[in-house]
């Protein structure tokens, strides 16, 4: 059940807002204002944007660290190490909604949405996503 309620909900983001076509009659779902859906596609691909490098640079930290416990031939030195994987490995999870949400920003939409709707983990791109969408498409 909790998958379906996933599913549905990640799905129902993509009627709010369409990253890829928000110009498509066929696509614009819910009757939303061209101008709005621009403005709200142009502010949530910039937080895409800042997500994709943040994800980016984190993962690359904690795969760089990772080696360097592999390689490392001192055990001391290794546990040490092994401890900074590990907080590495921690702000990546925290930062990082899903593996999906580094699709494209379409993804990291619905996937923002659909971790803040339904609780299933919080964190500040969600956030900001979710305060966009109420700018645009909220109740007034």
């Amino acid at each position: 059940e909790q998958a379906a309620q996933y599913v549905a909900t990640h799905e129902f983001a993509h009627t709010i807002l369409n990253m890829r076509d928000p110009l498509s009659d066929k696509r614009n779902f819910v009757g939303a204002d061209y101008a709005k859906v621009r403005s709200a596609r142009k502010e949530i691909e910039s937080v895409y944007d800042r997500y994709m490098k943040e994800v980016e640079t984190l993962t690359k930290t904690a795969k760089d660290i990772e080696l360097q416990v592999i390689a490392e031939p001192d055990l001391e030195k290794a546990m040490q190490l092994k401890q900074m994987y590990g907080e590495a490995g921690a702000a990546l999870k925290e930062k990082k909604l899903s593996d999906y949400s580094l699709v494209n920003a379409d993804e990291f939409m619905a996937e923002a949405f659909t971790n803040e709707r339904i609780g299933n983990r919080s964190n500040p791109y969600g956030r900001e996503v979710m305060q966009i969408l109420t700018k645009y498409f909220g109740r007034r």
